[in-house]
């Protein structure tokens, strides 16, 4: 078994590899500008909260600044979102 695998990654160039292992491993990042425009909830206005009261909310992990913008990793959000539901 494993030497089939071996054989079979040996097929595949590096790229395809990389790439089959990214798209199982990659939370999508979003753009907090683009929000809306995948999911209906929360809104825009409701992720700047978040993002302002990231430390106080725990959700620092959900929130990446890059080159002047706020992106939401967009798993992190809702594995975020789901274990601090309120009763």
């Amino acid at each position: 078994m494993e030497i089939k695998a071996h054989a079979l990654a040996l097929t595949l160039n590096k790229k395809e590899v990389e790439q089959s292992m990214n798209e199982e491993t990659k939370s999508r990042l979003v753009p907090v500008t683009k929000w809306d425009e995948y999911h209906p909830w929360p809104s825009i206005g409701g992720i700047r909260h978040l993002i302002a009261h990231r430390k106080k909310k725990k959700c620092e992990h959900v929130f990446i600044k890059a080159g002047g913008r706020w992106l939401i990793v967009e798993d992190a959000f809702f594995n975020w979102a789901y274990s601090n539901k309120e009763a």
